[in-house]
């Protein structure tokens, strides 16, 4: 999967990404292989600098 095609919007201070639902958002502690949302930004971004991750949830919950 191309991490580009997940970005909505990035800045020099964040990026906001569209993450489909099948995608892991931290790699899982059994499979490291498995692909997560987590390691495709740390392989595709120019800084190692930690992340956090925000997920907004639909006010219909």
């Amino acid at each position: 999967m191309r991490i580009e095609s997940l970005i909505i919007f990035e800045n020099d201070d964040f990026v906001a990404v569209s993450k489909p639902s099948g995608l892991l958002t931290i790699p899982d502690r059994h499979d490291n292989e498995l692909e997560s949302l987590s390691g495709l930004l740390k392989r595709n971004t120019a800084t190692s600098s930690p992340f956090t991750a925000w997920t907004a949830i639909p006010a219909a919950w």
